[in-house]
């Protein structure tokens, strides 16, 4: 009951932590690369600390090589690609907010080989998720144009969603 008193606050600032340094190594043999940046603001109470947890953020990971995950495995069979060029420039950025036992994704923007995606969406404390977004070459087209690809984009969207969701 002490702890119920007591409040946490922390401001994070995240420089050049390299994934390969801190990523577990799994039976699948996939090796993720790259360097995280970023900024997360969290509060809770240290008697409640997992429902009360609350904050934002923004994540960037550079020179990144996410081989071939479920996700990026089951986007490229969708769209037809062959073969993913996995040379270690992928990209992910994700702007976010913490509350109610699951972490709200606002922006998610990725480069992954070929595949560019634009997404939102929450993952749970509890290990669920649902991930709305739109995938596919023209996205990381729409990456590298600025402006231009930002209206295009907003045209896209309205034709074609992908959904994961599930644990």
């Amino acid at each position: 009951e002490v702890a119920s008193g007591l409040e946490l606050t922390s401001n994070i600032t995240i420089k050049d932590l390299k994934i390969q340094e801190i990523h577990r190594t799994r039976e699948t043999g996939r090796q993720e690369e790259g360097n995280i940046n970023g900024t997360v603001e969290l509060k809770t109470n240290l008697g409640d600390a997992a429902p009360s947890l609350t904050g934002s953020g923004e994540i960037d990971v550079t020179d990144g090589r996410f081989e071939m995950t479920p996700l990026i495995r089951a986007l490229a069979g969708v769209m037809k690609i062959v073969s993913l060029d996995f040379g270690g420039s992928d990209t992910v950025n994700a702007t976010f907010t913490i509350a109610d036992e699951r972490v709200n994704i606002s922006s998610l923007r990725a480069v992954v080989g070929p595949i560019g995606a634009r997404g939102r969406g929450w993952i749970g404390f509890d290990r669920t998720m649902e991930l709305r977004f739109n995938a596919g070459p023209l996205e990381r087209l729409q990456e590298s144009t600025g402006p231009i690809g930002q209206i295009f984009g907003a045209i896209t969207d309205t034709l074609l969603d992908y959904v994961a969701s599930g644990t």
